[in-house]
């Protein structure tokens, strides 16, 4: 389990540094909060819309992100095993997606802010030693992709 922690740490180092992340955060007219000062859009995890309309996910990053949504929608398992595999899936799309980031720009930054704190939780489900705090996990998981789809395309 540490070598995949670690792994998972290397993987999001690489696309922190191989992407556009030294962007500052967006101007507050954008944000759910108008009255949250730009510097901390990002930090507190505030997510917007494109002037009205849902962010696009480049294509190729995208694939990565709808197998970890089917797997956890169709996941019925209810067994440490089964949440293994899960796991193991989800933390195997997570290093594939971060380690061909292709975004650039607000779009990435906004992502970013999605999935900080889903990687949190895949992460969570891996170290989780009971089937119910799994099974915990995995809703928030669930919860994590529908917020996902309101925001992005």
């Amino acid at each position: 389990m540490k070598i995949l922690y670690f792994l998972g740490l290397a993987a999001m180092l690489s696309w922190s540094l191989s992407c556009d992340s030294g962007k500052t955060p967006p101007s507050a007219e954008h944000s759910e909060n108008p009255e949250a000062s730009v510097d901390n859009l990002h930090e507190e995890g505030y997510m917007y819309l494109d002037e009205g309309k849902k962010w696009r996910v480049d294509s190729g990053m995208l694939v990565y992100l709808r197998t970890m949504e089917a797997a956890i929608s169709s996941f019925a398992g209810t067994d440490m095993l089964a949440y293994d595999a899960l796991s193991e899936t989800l933390q195997r799309e997570s290093d594939l997606l971060t380690s061909n980031c292709t975004m650039k720009g607000e779009a990435h930054d906004v992502l970013h802010v999605w999935l900080v704190p889903y990687l949190d939780l895949v992460e969570a489900l891996s170290d989780a030693q009971t089937p119910e705090e799994r099974s915990a996990h995995h809703v928030q998981l669930r919860d994590a992709f529908a917020r996902f789809n309101e925001y992005f395309e």
